[in-house]
């Protein structure tokens, strides 16, 4: 029960919040051509489900195990299973997916948030809708730029990725709540 409460529930928590509010889902929606949308998402769907299945597996397995993360630090749980249970090439195989799915996050974040502040915050409000197309590019360049290095910054922390976790979650929470027609008033 501990298990479910502290890292099971916080972590479905965030996924749904994720799921429902995050920019990028939306800007992947939209960038999908109609006749691909169903196969689109059902591979997505699958794909998806398989990635946060197949990690909570591996903790589901430490657990029924009994392992202890090294030095306590609930951060070197995923790598230690990893690194003790699969063969060298199934360890390679999990290093490409953790690269990939860690890629293909940043990237649609970054992209995200700088099509947020170009179109928003500079288009709207700073430019009044008349922007200006090469300051706006450069906008979201430098947007790209800032957010990468406050990553990075916050990565050089080592925060237990359990608090990260939460505090992502709660952040999407806050703007999915934030945005929706009846809670803001607008609807």
């Amino acid at each position: 029960m501990d298990a479910i409460l502290n890292q099971g529930a916080p972590f479905f928590v965030a996924v749904l919040a994720y799921a429902i509010g995050n920019q990028t889902i939306s800007q992947r929606l939209f960038a999908v051509r109609e006749d691909h949308i169903k196969p689109t998402f059902i591979t997505a769907t699958i794909g998806y489900g398989a990635i946060v299945i197949g990690l909570g597996m591996i903790g589901l397995m430490a657990l029924m195990t009994g392992m202890e993360p090294i030095n306590g630090d609930m951060n070197n749980l995923i790598p230690q299973m990893v690194s003790m249970y699969l063969s060298p090439m199934f360890i390679g195989l999990f290093f490409i997916l953790v690269i990939g799915s860690l890629s293909s996050t940043a990237d649609s974040d970054l992209s995200a948030m700088s099509a947020i502040v170009m179109a928003d915050v500079y288009g709207k409000n700073i430019a009044k809708n008349k922007p200006d197309p090469t300051k706006m590019l450069f906008i979201g360049r430098l947007t790209m730029i800032v957010a990468t290095l406050i990553g990075v910054i916050l990565a050089s922390f080592s925060m237990d990725i359990l608090i990260m976790l939460v505090f992502v979650g709660a952040l999407w929470g806050a703007i999915v709540f934030r945005s929706s027609p009846a809670v803001s008033g607008a609807g």
